[in-house]
């Protein structure tokens, strides 16, 4: 497993030097960095993109892994307010 990470690490990274206005290399980078990395990657993603409600989404999931609850609540708050229909944030929030 670690393998396909390490492998999907770098052609994200790849991705991102090929495309780098593009929010899509770091919000796939944020699947499989460590979380520390993975937050850092998921905030470029809506840096470059402020309407990803993927991105605040799981930027929010992320923090929480690491035990930040109030940056993970204001994250899923901003994926339900960018996306009203998107329910996961919702729940998250719940």
């Amino acid at each position: 497993m670690a393998k396909k990470h390490d492998e999907a690490r770098r052609a994200f990274l790849a991705a991102a030097r090929l495309a780098p206005r593009s929010h899509l290399p770091p919000l796939l980078l944020g699947s499989v960095e460590p979380p520390a990395a993975a937050i850092e990657a998921l905030s470029r993603a809506e840096a470059l993109n402020p309407m990803s409600c993927h991105a605040a989404y799981l930027r929010g999931v992320r923090l929480l892994e690491v035990g930040d609850a109030a940056d993970a609540a204001e994250a899923f708050d901003r994926a339900r307010q960018i996306a009203p229909g998107f329910g996961a944030p919702q729940e998250r929030l719940g």
